[in-house]
């Protein structure tokens, strides 16, 4: 989908193997949630997690992005639907295929740090500058040797990934079955994936007018990852990590400076993530009946099931690295998740022409889906480091247990009517009311409209035929959707806390509840209400297709959390309808194909989608919902009249020269010269919390993308370039490695920049170990552009001729090689400007755009080969 389709941005949050993309269909949909809903084959999934998916399975992908297109799906669509379609067998073709890559990642940069000596130097003299002794004990010339902690912490990447299908059929019957295997060392130490996908898939005719099939895929993953999504991660940890010191000790132990808080990468690795595996079983399948009982009518009934199992293991042995990163008592944690996710669905469906002219499609169906999830976990401590006592009953002192169990359930009824005539003027009008035992009393039901018009110009008597514009289609769509992601099993109703009291003498423990929060049984459906109006087009006998939208998707009655003061004695606060936002922009989509002659073909595309977001209202007038939490404070604010989760803090303006600039400026506590110098806004004369202001949105004003291929005889080739343009990034990163407030961190090589007298600097403040000036306060200093155009993919591949294929039986051999992110084009100075949400779930959408050391994509080499026979 990467570089290929308007209205449609994906982003890789992490480099970790097997990470699933972020992907937003025209824009954010809601604060809660904007993932939009998997199909696969007919079956939604519960989760966006699409590793139960071999791609090498997969047939094609189509998007629908329209509220008409998404109706059918109803709630579960809100916030757009990917079908993806699996390969199938074909009756009259029985073939068996294989493909393998082989592939080699490598980190596209890593930061200049400051070598041993300049470590020191610059340290001492943030200490000089603050007035406190130095704690080295030697000057910096002594100090020769570096050790490069980014180098140390990452590596190559290798990947290698099997696949291999058998299909076939005859007359009344088709079939496909496949497995594949993936292994993936990831470029970070302590990361790696693992994977084994089966899947089969089988169609039956045992009559004209009766069909049955099934599809069944399976996968089992295991997963070993780095926390790389929060400040204090082991990225940070190599950037700030002091360079005098060894990896290792000469006795083999891991060494720990002296001088700062920072724990050594490698041991963190070594002791942590080493030992935390994640092993996930998954699940998907389907069956249906299809019976056509008369001409035009067809009955189908479908069950579709997504499970998934998960188990985790997180092992802590003893060890003693530093004062802060020592562990006496080995521990062991167990967790165990299961999530079955069923859907029934029921459908009738009529097509039928009256008079020639008039053609009628008319569905109506019912649908039930039922969703449980059970969790149980296990905790104690003293196992003893040994591999064979890493059990539970190993353990010795505190032990604990829990779990919970959740469910909820939801009844769709959908009646739809397509209508066209004569190819020339279409309706789509569809109504689902959906119910769901997230909402209580007479709020459960819930209906949802949609329409959409399309008219045909071309196909008009009165338009002339002519090579210039061949397809001419005007279309528009409204519709409305439900949206009740944001919801929890029970948040209508009043929380229970569990507590316990000592009660007697002797006292014993007594379970006790009291109320958590405040229900609300007025809770009802977010509605996600969107609007299309376009054309699609074909010019030049066809070479050239494509289509421009305007778009406004607006989120009304949004489910938000709504604080309430503490001294209320609720520790739980409640979810209201209370607030709205929209999203609106342009799209536009061209395709270019021709055929140079027998040997060449040529095609290209290029599309372009401008998004304009802001909120509308929130509950209360003049409300802040401040996000984004990093080690100075919190950078995001959501407020009305401004875009989701907008950047906010002071404005840095320059660097104070002479004392006589600070004698100038508006009263700025703890200024001298060298610091940063921040913007009056409000005019009052003194810098503090009221000249804080909106500084940019993580939010960009356009996403754009382009490809092309070519084939000559029997070569091919073909490149993805996708981008985006106008979006802020917050470098948190920065607050480990700009040194001039945090005293014994190691600092980027830009910081030998730094103003050391009047002139020397604007741009880079002083180093002071105490930062009187608070430069490290949420400012516009950390923001950098975020815009960048990336290569997406490149490959050159090569199939043999069929000729020389025939004498050893084989019907298709193709040889390749590809590029991913070989090239990238920003400003952005950290790995990575792909920076997107930071984690899922709920207020995952109020914290993106920033930068705390993630885990960056890889510059990845792979070679390959598929034959079928």
């Amino acid at each position: 989908m990467e570089g290929k389709t308007a209205g449609v941005q994906i982003t890789q949050n992490s480099g970790q193997p097997g990470s699933t993309p972020q992907v937003r269909i025209r824009g954010l949909t809601s604060i809660n949630n904007s993932d939009p809903l998997y199909v696969v084959d007919g079956i939604p999934l519960q989760s966006n997690d699409i590793n139960i998916v071999d791609p090498d399975n997969i047939e094609s992908i189509d998007i629908l992005k329209d509220a008409s297109a998404q109706a059918i799906y109803g709630s579960r669509g809100a916030n757009g639907v990917i079908l993806i379609r699996t390969k199938k067998g074909n009756k009259n073709n029985n073939q068996i295929t294989f493909s393998t890559t082989q592939a080699a990642s490598t980190v596209r940069k890593m930061l200049d740090m400051l070598d041993a000596s300049d470590y020191v130097k610059l340290n001492d003299e943030a200490y000089t500058n603050s007035g406190q002794p130095t704690p080295f004990a030697s000057p910096p010339s002594a100090y020769t040797n570096t050790t490069n902690w980014q180098k140390a912490l990452f590596r190559t990447g290798l990947m290698q990934n099997y696949n291999v299908a058998v299909s076939g059929g005859a007359d009344n019957i088709s079939y496909r079955v496949s497995g594949g295997y993936l292994t993936q060392t990831g470029t970070l130490l302590g990361s790696d994936y693992n994977r084994v996908n089966l899947a089969n898939n089988l169609v039956f005719k045992p009559k004209s007018n009766v069909e049955l099939g099934e599809s069944l895929s399976f996968s089992k993953s295991l997963t070993h990852s780095d926390e790389t999504d929060s400040g204090g991660n082991i990225i940070n940890d190599a950037f700030a990590e002091d360079p005098t010191i060894p990896v290792k000790n000469p006795d083999g132990s891991y060494s720990a400076t002296k001088y700062s808080d920072i724990v050594n990468p490698l041991a963190k690795v070594n002791y942590l993530y080493d030992n935390e595996p994640y092993n996930q079983y998954g699940l998907l399948g389907n069956i249906y009946m299809q019976y056509k009982p008369i001409k035009g009518l067809s009955l189908r009934s479908s069950y579709s099931a997504d499970i998934k199992f998960t188990d985790s293991k997180d092992f802590t042995p003893t060890y003693d690295v530093a004062p802060n990163f020592n562990n006496p008592v080995a521990s062991l944690s167990e967790k165990k998740d299961q999530a079955i996710h069923w859907t029934w669905d029921n459908t009738a469906t009529y097509d039928f022409t009256v008079h020639h002219d008039h053609h009628f499609d008319v569905l109506a169906g019912v649908s039930e889906e039922r969703f449980t999830y059970n969790y149980i976990y296990g905790y104690d401590q003293g196992q003893g480091d040994a591999s064979y006592l890493q059990y539970l009953d190993a353990g010795t002192a505190n032990q604990q247990t829990g779990g919970t169990q959740q469910e909820w359930d939801l009844l769709s009824y959908m009646p739809r009517l397509n209508y066209n005539f004569q190819d020339k003027y279409f309706l789509t009008a569809t109504i689902r009311r959906d119910g769901s035992s997230k909402f209580g009393g007479d709020k459960e039901f819930g209906n949802f409209p949609s329409a959409s018009l399309g008219w045909v110009v071309t196909n008009e008597s009165f338009f002339p035929k002519n090579d210039v514009l061949s397809y001419l289609k005007i279309r528009g769509g409204y519709g409305v959707v439900g949206n009740q992601s944001a919801l929890g099993y029970y948040s209508y109703s009043a929380a229970i806390n569990n507590n316990y009291y000592a009660i007697g003498n002797p006292a014993s423990a007594a379970l006790a509840g009291d109320p958590g929060g405040l229900p609300n049984p007025d809770l009802q459906w977010e509605e996600t209400k969107s609007f299309n109006a376009g054309f699609d087009y074909h010019l030049f006998n066809d070479h050239i297709t494509g289509s421009f939208d305007y778009y406004k998707k607006t989120a009304d009655k949004m489910l938000l959390s709504i604080g309430i003061p503490s001294e209320s004695g609720f520790t739980q606060s409640p979810i209201e309808n209370a607030g709205s936002m929209y999203n609106k922009g342009l799209e536009f989509e061209a395709n270019y194909k021709t055929t140079i002659n027998r040997d060449i073909n040529f095609n290209a595309g290029f599309h372009i989608t401008t998004i304009t977001n802001k909120v509308t209202s929130l509950s209360v007038p003049g409300e802040q919902i401040f996000s984004g939490n990093i080690k100075p404070g919190e950078t995001e604010l959501t407020e009305v009249g401004h875009s989701v989760a907008s950047f906010y803090g002071y404005v840095a303006d320059g660097i104070f020269q002479t004392p006589a600039d600070v004698a100038n400026h508006a009263t700025q506590p703890g200024a001298a010269p060298g610091d940063i110098r921040f913007k009056d806004l409000n005019g009052d004369g003194v810098i503090d919390q009221n000249d804080q202001t909106f500084l940019g949105s993580p939010i960009p004003k356009f996403t754009y993308g382009f490809n092309f291929g070519a084939t000559y005889k029997s070569f091919d080739i073909n490149a993805y370039f996708d981008g985006v343009y106008g979006n802020k990034i917050l470098a948190a990163y920065e607050y480990y490695t700009d040194g001039f407030f945090i005293s014994n961190y190691n600092m980027q090589e830009s910081e030998l920049g730094r103003w050391t007298g009047p002139g020397t600097s604007n741009t880079l403040p002083r180093l002071i170990a105490s930062d009187p000036n608070d430069n490290s306060r949420v400012s516009s200093f950390y923001l950098q552009s975020g815009s960048y155009l990336r290569l997406r993919n490149l490959s050159i591949g090569y199939t043999l001729p069929k000729s020389i294929l025939a004498k050893a039986g084989i019907k298709t051999f193709r040889v390749f090689v590809s590029g991913e992110n070989l090239l990238t084009f920003t400003k952005y100075k950290g790995y990575d400007p792909e920076i997107g949400q930071q984690y899922s779930g709920a207020g995952g959408i109020l914290d993106i755009g920033v930068d705390n050391g993630n885990y960056p994509q890889s510059r990845t080499l792979s070679a390959g080969a598929s034959l079928s026979f």
